[in-house]
């Protein structure tokens, strides 16, 4: 029963993107967004010429910094059905796990030796470097007679992977367009070949419904953008949606180490979101991306996802699925209507370049991420696997041996107009290219570095502090969960405590119940309890809590003694250290928590 409330207003749905959706939707809302025309033969972000099929590049992303192991990967992955190959290599010389250490022409002969270079697509995603690893294909690429179909893209995109935030992510992306098609245009240089020559790197998040329609508004804006420069009034040669080539890739920042099997249904999610979208080129990330060096089994599981919807879920077989659905219409029409007013935005501010001198890209980006992170350590946001349901035997500690880096230090600002020719030429010499790599790394000093962070970051922090306390001291503090009384309310408490406790990596003992407070206690003093949780119903607490307590102190136990339940709900007079509840901070609680038992801090997991 909604009562007097405008049933619009409360099913709408705002997502942190900027997306605004209702939840009932009809034909009138459709037949209000421009793009859509119901008369129309074709889908609307379909060419008319164009095949009905969805089909895309199946893209192995190889990030191993040994070149040998890189290269094995890599012809793995060709001969198990990926299409095309993206060579990561780190952002920065110091930074040895965040893709494949490349400091010499011999080393990338090695990382491509023994692939069919003339039938698939390469990929280069180096930042600035990769104008110079550009120059080391082609080399190579001539040596094998290769050159004139070599196939393939040098990308680098500092916000792409920062949680910039959907609308931003789309409005930022046309900048550097804006400026390219300025400088072509004012050469006398037709604009209108360009975007097929363009590739569009996008990172996928796991919000399902905004991915696609933040694909599907790129498609709409980019002909807006490069239309605006064109001289040619060649109806005939006009840009198309379908004219664009986007490069789709799961995003690092919903990765997490704990649980880390649930990575691939956030890539799955991703991965189909990306293609529903009408991406070229999609990468899955391997599921253990942030816990190890890419490896054969996380490799084959990330290109599987790819080929289950592409062979088995024919994702390929119909061109632009959300064509026609209300709900995607109208998120795509929102998305691309809020893109453009901040690219407009930012342009009257004086673009991307300045901002990121002045620092606004940066401040705008740390805003948003403060807000997903504060969503996951309150779980307002739910990971599974590391702020809720956590596996309570699982230990990591040990395997962070090698974690990628997400570091982006590197700003377009070195790199203005390349020549090839005069690369290659550098590269003749295995010092000279590491020379060139390094220098290009450097960070410039009037712009600050952009660094990416996974959103699980703080909680397995927390995590991982248990992990090394248990580790220095033998002891890994052990939460006992005392239910008794109401059969409903003492499992339900006993459950969300497990759950609150667990994120912590606490060791937590969890006894089906008690008949009385001194049993609990008996039963407590045996697990050499830290910490003893009551579990019940408010209205039983003012008889359990003291009696609980007394039972403790006629053991000899001292820990701390914790109410399961909101202290509103519950008598102020009952004798309990603390209270956790759903209106609890989650982070900051059990950071309180680990201070009591004396656990200090421990270093995050990763830098990404």
């Amino acid at each position: 029963d909604l009562g007097p409330s405008a049933i619009d207003e409360v099913l709408r749905w705002e997502s942190i993107e900027g997306v605004s959706l209702l939840g009932n939707l009809r034909r009138e809302d459709l037949e209000a967004t421009e793009h859509v025309d119901p008369e129309a033969g074709t889908p609307p972000l379909v060419n008319s010429d164009a095949v009905p099929a969805n089909d895309w590049d199946i893209c192995q992303p190889i990030a191993h910094p040994d070149p040998e192991e890189a290269n094995r990967l890599a012809r793995g992955a060709v001969r198990k059905g990926a299409d095309a190959l993206a060579l990561v290599r780190p952002a920065a010389p110091e930074h040895t796990t965040g893709g494949i250490l490349i400091e010499t022409i011999d080393d990338l002969r090695t990382v491509l030796a023994g692939l069919p270079l003339s039938e698939i697509a390469l990929h280069l995603e180096n930042g600035p470097s990769g104008a110079i690893l550009l120059g080391a294909v082609q080399e190579i690429a001539e040596e094998e007679n290769v050159a004139d179909t070599l196939q393939g893209s040098v990308s680098y995109d500092p916000v792409a992977a920062l949680a910039a935030g959907t609308v931003r992510d789309v409005s930022v992306a046309f900048d550097p367009l804006s400026d390219t098609l300025h400088n072509l245009s004012d050469r006398g240089h037709s604009v209108r070949p360009l975007p097929p020559r363009l590739h569009f790197l996008t990172s996928v998040s796991t919000s399902y419904f905004v991915e696609i329609a933040k694909h599907r508004a790129l498609r709409l804006l980019v002909p807006q953008v490069v239309e605006a420069y064109a001289t040619d009034t060649d109806e005939d040669d006009h840009v198309a949606p379908g004219d664009l080539e986007v490069q789709a890739e799961t995003s690092r920042r919903t990765e997490t180490v704990y649980d880390p099997y649930v990575n691939m249904l956030r890539g799955t999610t991703e991965g189909m979101a990306a293609v529903i979208g009408g991406c070229d080129v999609l990468r899955v990330r391997p599921y253990d991306a942030a816990l190890r060096p890419q490896d054969t089994f996380g490799s084959r599981i990330a290109r599987n996802v790819q080929l289950i919807l592409r062979e088995e879920a024919h994702m390929d077989a119909v061109a632009d699925p959300g064509a026609g659905s209300y709900y995607l219409e109208a998120a795509t029409d929102q998305l691309a209507r809020r893109a453009w007013n901040k690219f407009q935005g930012l342009e009257a501010e004086g673009g991307l370049l300045s901002g990121l001198r002045e620092g606004r890209v940066q401040e705008r980006i740390r805003e948003v991420r403060e807000d997903r992170r504060e969503q996951v350590n309150s779980r307002r946001r739910v990971l599974v696997g590391t702020n809720h349901y956590p596996n309570l035997n699982e230990t990591r500690r040990d395997d962070l041996t090698s974690t990628p880096s997400l570091d982006r230090e590197e700003s377009e600002a070195l790199v203005g107009e390349v020549s090839i020719g005069a690369f290659r030429h550098a590269l003749q010499g295995p010092s000279q290219m590491s020379e060139l790599l390094a220098k290009l790394s450097e960070d410039p000093a009037d712009i600050e570095p952009l660094r990416g962070e996974r959103i699980a970051n703080d909680i397995e922090t927390l995590r991982l502090r248990t992990e090394r306390y248990a580790t220095e001291t033998g002891h890994v503090p052990t939460v006992f969960l005392a239910p008794l009384g109401s059969p409903k309310m003492r499992s339900a408490r006993a459950n969300f405590a497990r759950n609150v406790f667990g994120v912590a990596g606490f060791e937590v003992d969890k006894p089906l119940k008690f008949e009385t407070p001194a049993d609990a206690a008996v039963a407590a003093a045996e697990a050499d309890a830290d910490i003893v949780v009551l579990c019940s119903a408010d209205e039983e607490y003012s008889e359990f809590t003291p009696a609980l307590r007394s039972a403790l102190d006629d053991q000899g136990l001292s820990p701390l003694l914790v109410v399961a339940g909101a202290p509103g709900g519950v008598n102020a007079d009952v004798p309990a250290d603390d209270f956790i509840h759903r209106g609890n901070l989650l982070l900051e609680k059990l950071e309180a928590f680990q201070e009591s038992l004396g656990i200090r801090d421990e270093e995050a997991p990763t830098n990404d």
